[in-house]
């Protein structure tokens, strides 16, 4: 059975599975699964405010389950996302980012953000924010969302038609070779990461070091880089540290010494 013959047979079904699934971090997207939706209403093969009612309570309920983990985790549940992300060592920093710019509204464009939808909603629950305000801009976000690809969806019918009929016809050669280049993808990100790791090793210190260069008075400054959001996940610094988020650095880098080693405190 063809991708739009089992969307067909089971059209709200699949479409809530896969929201739920990409909701909850696995490698689904959802967004294929919103724009054949679209395209079957537009068909008249389902109905169009169902799918979309569906879809929206599917990442409605992916996202209140986030939250609460959130509000009850705190930061474990973040990083236990970011160990399955393929950039791990930015995932909580590209989220926190996005809503140290721009606050509870960081909530309407995370949806549209590779890699930080995600963490949206956990976020917002580990920094404290209300039940009310959460409701309102999540559900915003999810309207926007899931409106967004179906409304598509809808206006290119025919061409999403065909386009599924040559996937479904050449599915195994095919298969095969979005397989490949995704694995080889994979491949050069952990590549990338474990280069990035190792020229980290060469110039870290140990908790135990930085302890004794400051209990002898030894002349450097720590810096404290991490993000807003980072620092209210965590608010312990260290004592003397000058805090400094990585978007203040151009206005204030003056206030960096040059005369004595900087220690630079990161995510």
């Amino acid at each position: 059975m063809g991708f739009m013959a089992f969307l067909v047979s089971h059209p709200l079904m699949t479409l809530a599975g896969a929201v739920i699934a990409s909701r909850l971090g696995l490698p689904i997207p959802a967004e294929p699964f919103l724009l054949a939706s679209g395209a079957l209403a537009a068909q008249g093969k389902v109905s169009f405010a169902l799918s979309l009612t569906v879809a929206a309570l599917a990442s409605a309920a992916s996202d209140v389950f986030w939250y609460e983990l959130g509000r009850r985790r705190g930061s474990r549940i973040l990083r236990t996302l970011c160990r399955i992300s393929l950039e791990p060592d930015s995932c909580v920093r590209r989220a926190g980012d996005l809503f140290e710019r721009h606050g509870v509204r960081a909530l309407l464009s995370a949806r549209f953000v590779p890699g930080v939808g995600l963490l949206a909603a956990p976020m917002a629950g580990s920094t404290g924010m209300g039940r009310g305000r959460f409701f309102l801009y999540s559900g915003g976000a999810t309207l926007l969302w899931v409106s967004s690809f179906e409304v598509l969806g809808h206006l290119l019918s025919g061409r999403l038609t065909q386009a599924l009929d040559l996937l479904s016809r050449g599915a195994g050669s095919l298969s095969a070779a979005l397989g490949g280049l995704f694995l080889l993808y994979i491949a050069a990100k952990y590549l990338d990461r474990w280069r990035f790791l190792r020229s980290l090793r060469l110039a870290r210190i140990t908790p135990e070091e930085l302890r004794t260069r400051l209990e002898s008075k030894d002349p450097i400054v720590v810096m404290d880089l991490r993000g807003a959001g980072e620092f209210a996940l965590s608010p312990e610094t260290i004592p003397g540290a000058i805090r400094m988020s990585p978007h203040e650095l151009d206005e204030r880098h003056s206030q960096i010494p040059r005369d004595r080693d900087v220690i630079l405190v990161c995510t």
